[in-house]
């Protein structure tokens, strides 16, 4: 995102060292009692993937508030105003404009723009709808991802993000 879409080669970890992150920080988690947190990032990451890992080992098919694309619950609690004064649905979404403080009703734009609807009507759309995720078995444990990192990717929000994926980490690690 920012300025790393355009210069971000240079500092974005390839497939194999993402993979190795998680593997790496998960057991040094692990190894200090858990004492290492993350909300975001490879730990956080492996910590997830550790947890639907232990949901199927206790024969469970999915998680409750899980198989949308939900994971960002952001939008039902805030929004973000940029320097300008435009209001966006998240500073890490600022094309998504809802208007401009003072010109534009803040109530109006919280409760019916479009903009921070569609983000919220993501949370409808159940994971095995879409192409990528249509085959899989474990769509019950996943969320979808962060819908800013999505459409930094693809330049749309109803998809799901791969590097969130479940069954392409599994299929990693069994072909290591």
């Amino acid at each position: 995102m920012g300025t790393a879409r355009c210069h971000g080669q240079n500092v974005i970890l390839s497939e194999a060292e993402r993979w190795q992150a998680y593997e790496t920080l998960t057991i040094l988690n692990h190894r200090y009692d858990n004492r290492i947190s993350a909300s975001a990032g490879p730990l956080a990451i492996g910590q997830y993937f550790a947890n639907i890992e232990k949901q199927l080992k206790q024969g469970e098919t999915e998680m409750e508030g899980r198989g949308t694309l939900s994971s960002c619950g952001g939008v039902f609690s805030k929004m973000a105003v940029l320097h300008d004064g435009t209001m966006v649905p998240c500073n890490l979404l600022p094309t998504l404009t809802m208007g401009v403080i003072g010109s534009t009703s803040l109530q109006e734009a919280w409760q019916h723009h479009p903009s921070i609807n569609v983000i919220r009507h993501r949370q409808q759309i159940p994971l095995n709808s879409l192409t990528h995720c249509s085959d899989c078995n474990y769509t019950g444990f996943c969320t979808g991802g962060c819908p800013a990192s999505v459409m930094a990717k693809f330049g749309k929000l109803n998809r799901a993000d791969p590097k969130l994926c479940y069954r392409s980490y599994r299929d990693q690690r069994e072909t290591q």
